[in-house]
């Protein structure tokens, strides 16, 4: 959408789209699992760029080279997943190489996150 499509919409398309962001923002804090997970932009996006690479996991150097948000560095998103993986929203997955460590989004935070995800795209609920 353009900057000047927005004009198009009445009053009331614009209050339900902020009413389903709102409804969203609150939803990402309802558990402490989506509160450290989405209290940081990048490390939020390394964990949908985990869910979208799948349960066989992507390399961390993967995850990190891949976040464009420009929320931290490449050291504060490391910290993140570190901390990440230590409360189980990450699982750890052996890499092709012995070195290398793959993460996967952890199903308690697939099934606390996916409901989220869903009825923000309007197919759930």
């Amino acid at each position: 959408m353009t900057t000047e499509s927005y004009k198009n919409l009445t009053p009331l398309q614009l209050s339900q789209a902020a009413d389903a962001e709102i409804n969203y923002v609150r939803g990402l804090g309802s558990t402490s699992n989506l509160l450290l997970a989405s209290g940081n932009l990048g490390a939020f996006e390394a964990l949908l760029y985990t869910i979208k690479s799948g349960q066989s996991g992507v390399p961390v150097y993967e995850v990190v080279h891949n976040v464009k948000t420009r929320y931290c560095g490449q050291s504060g998103i490391l910290l993140r997943l570190k901390a990440m993986r230590d409360v189980g929203i990450f699982e750890e997955r052996p890499g092709k190489k012995r070195s290398q460590v793959c993460l996967a989004a952890s199903e308690q935070i697939l099934d606390e996150l996916a409901p989220l995800l869903l009825e923000r795209q309007g197919w759930g609920k």
